[in-house]
């Protein structure tokens, strides 16, 4: 049998999103991505991990709304167009570029 956590929702689905739900766990340290009912990934809820920032660059890609993720992500809305924007591109150094070493967050 599967170890049960106990998640929090912080993004469901709505007219722009009728597919990603994200949680978080009971401690706060990962954020699990469901499409539909199925896990699709788990990633760390830290802003400086790279598998965060891609995250928020492919449900910025995906077309949920960006005030949304803002919120959801605490990042600034250029921030998650640049990297939704350098995911699109292909290339592994224009990622890395636009990942820098500080980011930044909404207030």
């Amino acid at each position: 049998m599967k170890d049960l956590k106990a998640l929090q929702l912080i993004l469901g689905p709505d007219k722009r999103n009728p597919c990603f739900c994200l949680y978080v766990d009971a401690a706060k340290k990962d954020l699990h991505v469901y499409y539909g009912l199925e896990l699709l990934e788990v990633v760390p809820n830290d802003h400086r991990s790279p598998a965060y920032r891609l995250l928020g660059a492919r449900l910025y890609n995906a077309g949920l709304g960006v005030r949304t993720l803002e919120a959801v992500f605490g990042l600034d809305r250029k921030m998650l167009r640049k990297w939704g924007l350098a995911l699109r591109s292909g290339g592994s150094e224009v990622v890395a570029r636009a990942s820098p070493a500080s980011v930044q967050t909404t207030p």
